[in-house]
């Protein structure tokens, strides 16, 4: 089972029909606290939860894929949680709002791409 975790409004409208999507209104800094506790619980992550870009860090918008694991703790992936959270704090400062629109549509695209990476249909 997979699922998308998002901040991004535009993902969720986008994909909610399709996918299994939970979306938040919180920061990526609250985002990536619920990331951490669902890889606490059995769920892998499967994408990156850095975007590979600092416009996009600095935005505040985070989409990730999880998948449901038998196993209970996914150690890589809360390492990577910690070092996005690392990265983030470094680079955090407001998206400009004139912006922000295109800024959700490359998340989306990049949530397109992941998902096709890990052969889940985009």
């Amino acid at each position: 089972m997979y699922r998308i975790f998002t901040n991004n409004s535009l993902v969720y409208e986008r994909f909610r029909e399709s996918h299994d999507v939970a979306f938040t209104d919180e920061t990526a800094d609250g985002l990536l606290h619920i990331l951490e506790e669902c890889l606490q619980s059995g769920w892998q992550l499967l994408t990156v939860a850095l975007p590979p870009n600092v416009p996009l860090i600095r935005s505040g918008i985070c989409t990730v894929v999880l998948r449901k694991t038998a196993q209970r703790f996914d150690v890589p992936g809360l390492k990577h949680i910690g070092r996005a959270r690392e990265r983030r704090e470094m680079l955090a400062r407001s998206g400009r709002p004139q912006v922000l629109d295109d800024l959700k549509m490359i998340d989306a695209l990049f949530l397109e791409q992941s998902l096709r990476e890990i052969g889940v249909p985009a």
